[in-house]
């Protein structure tokens, strides 16, 4: 096995970890734990605020959804191309789609046009884990770009939410803050998976 192979593989899934570890972690820190926010609260968080409410602040909630959906796929991708057996692939397949379900918002809210977005990516999360399968059979140039491109969807949109409703926090709270560890998390996972799919992509053992 090629030494960027290596390397391309072992940041790739380290990427993963952090992304899905930092989702889950604080976005926004807090001396007081009840007023710290994960990365999965944003969405119900921002709809406090009567900034958002009104419009006034130009936020699309569901996007603070897009790296868990992003994570799932990159993991179902990232196990096609694992070089196992096809019945090895079940059980992170199955954690795939699990983790492509969290943005399902709760039963009672699912005709609420305010939660039509994480529908959408509940939906549409767990069907693109489950084609997946057939990026065994890409060429690796499409596979690095499809992965490149599942990790810039993944972050960029959700820091764009998350910078537009700063200000709104931190008035709020009275006081600055920088971003949570969970933020930097996730975000140097989805850049540790941008460097994988391009060490990759550049790997002659792979072509």
């Amino acid at each position: 096995m090629g030494g960027m192979l290596k390397v391309g593989r072992a940041l790739f899934f380290l990427g993963l970890v952090l992304a899905i570890v930092g989702f889950f972690r604080p976005w926004i820190p807090h001396a007081s734990v009840a007023l710290v926010v994960t990365g999965f609260e944003l969405d119900e968080f921002a709809w406090l605020f009567p900034q958002v409410q009104s419009g006034a602040v130009a936020l699309t909630r569901g996007l603070f959804l897009l790296p868990v959906t992003a994570a799932a796929v990159l993991l179902g991708l990232g196990i096609a191309r694992l070089p196992v057996r096809w019945w090895v692939r079940l059980i992170p397949l199955g954690f795939a789609v699990t983790l492509a379900l969290v943005p399902l918002p709760p039963y009672e809210v699912l005709q609420d046009p305010r939660y039509r977005l994480r529908m959408i990516l509940a939906i549409i999360g767990p069907l693109l884990v489950l084609l997946t399968p057939l990026a065994r059979r890409f060429p690796l140039g499409l596979w690095t770009s499809l992965v490149a491109l599942a990790a810039v969807v993944g972050i960029v949109p959700a820091v764009i939410q998350y910078v537009r409703l700063r200000p709104a926090v931190v008035a709020l709270y009275g006081t600055s803050f920088g971003p949570g560890w969970g933020l930097i998390a996730c975000g140097a996972g989805f850049v540790l998976l941008l460097a994988a799919s391009w060490l990759l992509n550049r790997d002659p053992t792979t072509k």
